[in-house]
């Protein structure tokens, strides 16, 4: 066991057994931190080193020693030996935590600039999503709408197919009355009788016989 101080939990503490690399045994003041206040012995305690010009220069803080020493301040803890400090957290340099501070300042004011970058960003995605929604409505609108105008003029043409079809025409020396549908039917055989014999149909044997069966 050596007189070197550290400190736990900004409690001074002595290791008085080496447990292995990560723990140890100290002997902790317990009462220190709560009551701690600076000795008052230099300039540097009195006045403080957040200008980090005026240092604390008190001897080893010898006062802390005989501070542990007292017996009915004392613990005996078992601890990790990362969390042992060689200086008190109010002897720690003031502008090495200050610089700390702005980096972490810093930090936040460029994740507040990426985060507010990121938020417009989500607001013109969300602009362009609403208006290609109003978009795909307007569209399903105008199909609904093709659909109901296709059916009625689907509609249309079939009653006036029928309305056709029922036209009665009057053909003919003989002044017969056939429908439209009939006539169109007629048509087309005439137009189909007309191409075969354009293609030689009609030097067909027995072809007059067929045309005219009545004839001997």
């Amino acid at each position: 066991m050596n007189n070197k101080v550290y400190f736990y939990q900004n409690n001074p503490c002595i290791i008085i057994r080496d447990v292995n690399e990560e723990f140890a045994e100290i002997r902790l003041s317990h009462h220190f931190a709560g009551d701690m206040e600076l000795t008052g012995q230099c300039m540097g305690c009195n006045v403080g080193d957040s200008d980090n010009k005026l240092s604390c220069t008190c001897d080893e803080h010898s006062w802390i020693i005989e501070e542990v020493q007292e017996e009915e301040n004392l613990l005996l803890v078992m601890c990790e030996k990362r969390l042992l400090s060689e200086i008190p957290v109010e002897h720690m340099d003031i502008s090495a935590l200050a610089q700390e501070r702005k980096r972490w300042q810093e930090r936040l004011a460029k994740t507040k600039d990426l985060h507010e970058e990121w938020r417009l960003d989500l607001n013109v995605k969300k602009s362009k999503s609403e208006s290609l929604k109003l978009e795909i409505d307007a569209l399903k609108k105008d199909v609904e709408a093709n659909r109901v105008i296709r059916q009625q003029s689907e509609k249309g043409i079939d009653d006036l197919t029928q309305e056709y079809n029922k036209i009665i025409v009057t053909i003919g020396y003989g002044q017969k009355q056939i429908t439209m549908k009939e006539y169109d039917r007629l048509l087309k055989r005439d137009e189909t009788l007309s191409k075969l014999e354009a293609g030689g149909v009609d030097n067909w044997e027995w072809y007059d016989e067929s045309i005219n069966p009545t004839v001997t």
